[in-house]
């Protein structure tokens, strides 16, 4: 299966396509942003999930405090799209091995 990683440190959210499955890492705290603070990536994201070989969407929250509204809005807006083709959605809070991950979500 094709992977793509976007692990920028600039950016808050780092992206990993990886077959039909799409596993987004929110990093650090992003309980008081507001959605200047997260630039163009609301938009990019939008754009890989909208994508339509992307079935299934994984959000890593291990290495973030908890979202606020802002994020929580964009993550919503997400799991929307993912759902709107038959998709699964899945949060992870604890820390699991990055394959048995995705295995266990497709």
């Amino acid at each position: 299966s094709k992977k793509r990683r976007n692990m920028n440190p600039e950016r808050l959210i780092d992206s990993d396509l990886q077959g039909d499955t799409l596993v987004l890492t929110p990093h650090g705290d992003l309980r008081e942003l507001d959605y200047t603070e997260f630039g163009d990536e609301p938009e990019e994201l939008l754009l890989l999930v909208a994508n339509p070989v992307v079935r299934n969407l994984i959000l890593d929250l291990r290495e973030t405090a908890p979202a606020g509204s802002t994020a929580q809005d964009l993550f919503d807006r997400l799991a929307s799209e993912v759902r709107g083709r038959g998709g699964h959605l899945e949060v992870v809070e604890v820390d699991f091995p990055e394959k048995t991950l995705v295995d266990e979500v497709v």
